[in-house]
């Protein structure tokens, strides 16, 4: 290695790590050594989990429809009238658990 204006010239450093390597798992009977190329699988669960987060970004913020949908509902009464009926809902919910 070579120090050229105070910092260290790594060139090389590198490759010669690679080499090494190489040539250890070719020598303890390493199944790659011999290809010279590195490989990666995804699990299906990484995969799934790629899709969905890219799908999740695709879809909008807020689905508009829905938010109108529950505005006329609460602008008619049918909604959000009773708060017995409201803590009914919720504490069978929580029980149904």
């Amino acid at each position: 290695m070579k120090i050229e204006a105070g910092r260290p010239n790594a060139e090389g450093i590198g490759t010669q790590r690679l080499e090494q390597t190489t040539v250890d798992k070719a020598s303890k009977g390493g199944r790659h050594a011999d290809t010279g190329a590195d490989s990666v699988s995804v699990s299906t669960d990484a995969q799934l989990a790629t899709t969905a987060a890219r799908e999740a970004a695709a879809a909008p913020a807020l689905r508009q429809e829905k938010v109108d949908a529950a505005r006329k509902a609460l602008e008619a009464g049918t909604v959000g009238n009773d708060p017995r009926k409201l803590a009914d809902k919720i504490i069978s919910s929580l029980l149904e658990k």
